[in-house]
Order: C-alpha cells, then structure tokens, then sequence
C-alpha cells in the first residue's frame, strides 16, 4: 500500500498516542457523537437506540461505537476525484484511537487480534488497519462515558 496516505482517527476524546503522532505525513481525524460534548461532529443516533433499549452491557456499547466510528471515518474519508480513470486513491489506510468503557475486556490480545481481523475482512481494500485499534480507558472514573 505505498503512497497512501495515512489517516488517525481520534474518537470519544482520544489524544494522539505518542507513537502514531510522530508520522508527519498523516492526516488526523477527530471524530465525536456524544451530544453532551461541544465539538460533536458525527450523527450515530446511538443515545436514541440506548434509550429504547432495557439495558445494554459496556461492552456491546463500546461495539457499537466502534462500529460507528469506522463507518463514519469510511464516509468521511475522500477515495478519490469522482472523473479518475484509475482506483488507486480508493484504498485508505486507517489507525483508530478510540475511549471504551470495558478496557479490561478490550486490551485482551485475542479481543484486538479478532477485533482487527474483523474490520480487515468486513471492509476489505477500501479500509486498511495498519495496525490494531488502539482502544484507551474512559477519562471519567464511573467507567461510563457520557451521552
């Protein structure tokens, strides 16, 4: 995948990790739902679907914002003009940063490898994970983030 262009997708008010932020030729993406935050700048409508809902445990919670953080970065992302003839521009490489709330389940090694497996195959050339996503603990200490 030489020449394209690396994008780090910082989510749920992630900071560049010291290792990804030395790469100067990459872009860097905040993204953010959580409508109690002032620089929300995605729609997933997840606050919507959590209400009607009885309970949801931590971890589906932190699925579905994976989730719907990387379709939002593949939305987000330009693959290229429209009128080009050739489809080089159309792979994209992507690193996530994103705040959970079950950290300890999340940073198991078999849960990262099955996790960027996932996203490798689901979205295959157009979304490229040059390394596992990168999940931090929630900054409150509930072990909830806000909606």
């Amino acid at each position: 995948m030489n020449g394209v262009t690396q994008h780090i997708v910082l989510c749920n008010g992630a900071d560049i990790p010291r290792e990804l932020g030395q790469d100067s030729a990459a872009k860097f993406l905040r993204l953010e739902y959580r409508v109690t935050e002032p620089n929300r700048n995605v729609k997933l409508l997840l606050p919507n679907f959590v209400r009607n809902v009885f309970h949801l445990p931590d971890r589906i919670l932190d699925l579905l914002e994976i989730a719907g953080y990387i379709y939002a970065a593949d939305r987000l992302v330009l693959r290229g003009m429209k009128d080009a003839l050739e489809y080089h521009n159309w792979s994209r490489s992507f690193s996530f940063v994103i705040r959970v709330r079950d950290f300890s389940f999340w940073e198991k090694p078999p849960v990262q490898k099955k996790l960027s497996a996932s996203c490798q195959v689901t979205v295959n050339t157009v979304l490229v994970l040059n390394q596992v996503i990168q999940l931090l603990p929630p900054v409150c200490s509930t072990g909830r983030n806000s909606k």
